[in-house]
């Protein structure tokens, strides 16, 4: 938010300026989930980046013995593309929503599924929507649904797109790897660090590159390994991280 401001409220950007800065100057120990993020904050709050510990998000695989709806049949979808995030300005829901009209993927009996709720106004992307034909609005799904669901929307969908312009980590991407999901991911921020294929990624302004993308890739999509992802993120080497600066740290 200090980075993007408008992106946010000006309420949300002094109250959290205020309260970020006096606790990072405060706290004995400093962790943060990603190297932009630790970059940021250093820069930002004037803090020597050897004080500040990346300890990054991960995802836990599903167990067999986990019952996965059948979520095609629940919620009357067939072939679908889908975007997982909080819907507000940055995560670039708009963009997304274009490529998919401009497309005519719903001519192609494809939805477009967002999982997930309101959070910040977000005006164009709901003046967009409105004004759409209702035929069009027919096949755009926005819900929000429970973990197994999310998992079995995951495991279903034709490809999954994450437009966001601006994350301090962004953990769906990561999700939809360990699902076994086909990927197509902003290159922005934070999102670098996953070290994705430039076949994947694209710049979360260029919607002629990502409807491009989008039309590759749902013909002949590409799924990344996730071994590649787990052995970098994951809960046991943040783990070993925070464990190790609690020590040194007395």
């Amino acid at each position: 938010f200090m980075d993007y401001p408008q992106y946010f409220s000006k309420g949300y950007r002094l109250k959290n300026g205020i309260f970020f800065k006096s606790s990072a100057r405060c706290a004995d120990l400093l962790l943060t989930v990603s190297n932009y993020s630790r970059e940021r904050i250093s820069s930002w709050f004037n803090i020597p980046l050897r004080e500040i510990h990346i300890t990054e998000n991960a995802v836990l695989p599903i167990s067999k013995a986990t019952s996965i709806p059948d979520v095609k049949k629940k919620y009357c979808i067939s072939k679908y593309i889908l975007t997982v995030s909080r819907i507000e300005p940055r995560k670039n829901h708009h963009l997304l929503l274009e490529a998919f009209v401009e497309l005519k993927l719903y001519d192609k009996n494809y939805d477009l599924v967002m999982i997930g709720t309101s959070d910040l106004k977000y005006k164009s992307f709901q003046s967009y929507y409105n004004n759409l034909p209702d035929r069009i609005k027919s096949h755009v799904k926005i819900m929000s649904v429970q973990f197994k669901d999310l998992v079995g929307l995951y495991q279903n969908a034709s490809l999954f797109v994450f437009p966001s312009l601006a994350e301090g980590f962004g953990i769906p991407p990561i999700e939809a790897i360990e699902y076994g999901c086909p990927v197509l991911c902003s290159n922005a921020t934070a999102i670098k660090e996953f070290g994705l294929p430039d076949d994947i990624t694209f710049n979360p302004n260029d919607k002629n590159e990502l409807k491009s993308k989008i039309t590759k890739l749902h013909e002949h999509p590409i799924t990344i390994d996730k071994k590649i992802i787990n052995e970098k993120f994951n809960w046991q080497h943040s783990a070993d991280v925070l464990y190790k600066a609690i020590v040194h740290n007395g």
